[in-house]
């Protein structure tokens, strides 16, 4: 059965919170000949049914916040009760379901080797599927609490963290039991701190994860370059310092010959800033999802002081390959060169809101020209082949002397 089909049996059945545990696992998976179908419809259930407990995990009260009865009675737990509730219904579905506890780091602020060491933070699961075993996290599937309002917030779309891959999961879950890691030569808890958070879906973001470990960068310059492959289609960073974003476009995502992509990041002022990388596949997506944290440390700033233009979505959509200018702020009156690469285009054109100020002219397969600019906002705008319309791809400000 296709995990589409699975999932709307787990939207049309409900949750009976009466019934047996037992009994509402065996008319959940009724018909799923294989243990993989019948743990997707498990672990999907439990994903969508129980919302976390934001309550009980920030008033330190989470003596009743277990237990698989608990949880599936109540429709609410934190990460033990997820745990406990699909070891128990992983049970009833004639599956090896095996409770898994330890540390573990979401995106966000950094854990400490002191903070880690205190105690144990988190539990999770693995299965045994043909003999062999797999890492499922249900707790993070299900969703996520909002820093700002300290409410849970569901999450859609397919599941991250189930069936995950060993080497990617460790780096952000470290069980105290070191076998369940899963690897042929553990990791130290030293090197767990050490690395960045990554993904276990992240291969299909276009990143190679052996190229973005290190969870520390110190750059000599006033830009780091992330590079990622040809599938990450959408790619935009934040900056924070301490518990404030900084405002402004400080990444800047830029085509390479290869036809990857490159992430440049840089920042206001020399200093150590917290990045979070979002990506989506979509270039259209209006919402990206976080999928690399970093601590950067920049040794200087210079190029870019005040940041990097704000690209609109046609920019990703049509693949622009922008050589110049990537600083975001511009001097008024003094010449700029713009220079950028767009086969599908018919006619690439400078505006002031409604006011031509120049169009740029191809050249060995680029769209350039040399232009002064008035004060003010201004936008690169681009006509394609076999269209009528002008569609926004950059926007610039342009500051006085």
């Amino acid at each position: 059965m296709r995990a589409s089909q699975i999932d709307a049996r787990v939207l049309s059945i409900g949750h009976p919170r009466e019934e047996a545990i037992a009994l509402f696992t065996e008319r959940l998976v009724d018909g799923l000949a294989s243990p993989r179908e019948r743990l997707y419809a498990v672990y999907r259930w439990v994903a969508h049914y129980i919302d976390y407990d934001v309550e009980s995990y920030l008033s330190g009260r989470l003596m009743g916040a277990g237990g698989a009865d608990n949880t599936f009675r109540s429709g609410r737990s934190v990460c033990n009760g997820y745990a406990d509730l699909l070891v128990e219904m992983g049970k009833a579905a004639g599956l090896h379901i095996e409770k898994v506890e330890g540390h573990a780091k979401g995106f966000g602020p950094g854990l400490t080797t002191a903070s880690l060491q205190d105690k144990e933070n988190h539990a999770w699961n693995a299965v045994e599927l043909d003999g062999r075993w797999y890492l499922l996290d249900v707790t993070w599937d299900s969703g996520g609490v909002d820093a700002a309002t300290r409410a849970f917030v569901k999450r859609s779309g397919e599941p991250i963290y189930f069936l995950a891959q060993p080497d990617l999961f460790v780096t952000t879950h470290y069980p105290s039991a070191a076998q369940w890691q899963l690897l042929p030569q553990p990791l130290s808890f030293e090197s767990f701190l050490a690395r960045t958070k990554l993904r276990p879906d992240l291969r299909r973001w276009g990143v190679d994860p052996s190229t973005h470990v290190d969870e520390r960068i110190v750059s000599a310059d006033d830009t780091y370059a992330f590079d990622f492959g040809v599938s990450a289609l959408r790619l935009q960073a934040t900056l924070m310092q301490g518990s404030q974003v900084v405002s402004g476009n400080w990444s800047f995502q830029i085509r390479t010959p290869e036809g990857g992509s490159r992430l440049l990041l840089a920042a206001p002022a020399p200093n150590e800033y917290r990045a979070t990388i979002f990506s989506s596949p979509d270039p259209q997506a209006t919402q990206l999802e976080p999928v690399l944290d970093y601590t950067v440390q920049f040794a200087q700033a210079g190029r870019f002081p005040y940041g990097f233009p704000q690209a609109y979505s046609g920019y990703y959509a049509q693949k622009v390959e922008l050589a110049s200018p990537l600083d975001g702020r511009l001097r008024a009156g003094e010449p700029v060169r713009f220079k950028l690469r767009l086969p599908d285009a018919e006619k690439v054109t400078v505006f002031q809101g409604n006011n031509i100020i120049s169009e740029l002219t191809p050249v060995d397969g680029y769209y350039t020209a040399e232009v002064c600019l008035p004060e003010g906002q201004v936008d690169v705008a681009v006509i394609l082949k076999g269209t009528t319309q002008y569609a926004g791809i950059l926007s610039y400000q342009v500051a006085g002397k």
